[in-house]
């Protein structure tokens, strides 16, 4: 792809900044009419233009990845950048102050870790297995699995409008 060319001789496709890809960085959409988001993309992943990343050195992405989702970064995107469109150059004039020992990137693992499982219960995910429900009910004996469905026939039965074709 990257030598490609057509029958002018110019290249017609090429990927940019291949020595950023597949590596894990931190990554956000260009376009949101809410508030920015940032996510953290692990390794193995491209990007695209309308999801840009950030440059991060590996000891920093998670601080990193905390203050982008913080009330603090927020409110300075408001200022820096009033509009819907969130620029890598929007993102790079926010102030940071790297600090290794603040205790940001504790709080902010288990964050991650927990919208990873979060993510994972949904059936587009990669590692999806079975829906949360369906695996706690497994856990029980088969009476408890029988008495659930007993009652939710019976919810179902009771909760419905007669039927026109009752006897009066």
């Amino acid at each position: 792809m990257r030598n490609y060319r057509d029958s002018s001789g110019k290249i017609a496709a090429h990927a940019f900044n291949l020595d950023y890809i597949f590596k894990a960085q931190v990554t956000w959409s260009e376009i949101s009419s809410g508030i920015f988001s940032a996510r953290l993309c692990p390794e193995g992943f491209l990007f695209d233009a309308s999801g840009s990343f950030g440059v991060i050195p590996k000891k920093y992405i998670m601080f990193q990845l905390g203050f982008l989702n913080s009330k603090v970064a927020q409110y300075l995107l408001k200022v820096l950048n009033p509009t819907m469109n969130f620029q890598k150059g929007s993102i790079g004039d926010l102030p940071v102050y790297w600090e290794e020992n603040t205790g940001v990137s504790s709080v902010v693992k288990p964050c991650v870790n927990i919208a990873h499982k979060d993510w994972d219960t949904a059936e587009c995910s990669w590692n999806f297995i079975c829906f949360p429900l369906v695996a706690h009910i497994a856990e029980h004996n088969p009476l408890t699995i029988w008495l659930i469905l007993l009652f939710t026939c019976l919810i179902r039965i009771t909760s419905s409008p007669p039927s026109q074709t009752m006897a009066t």
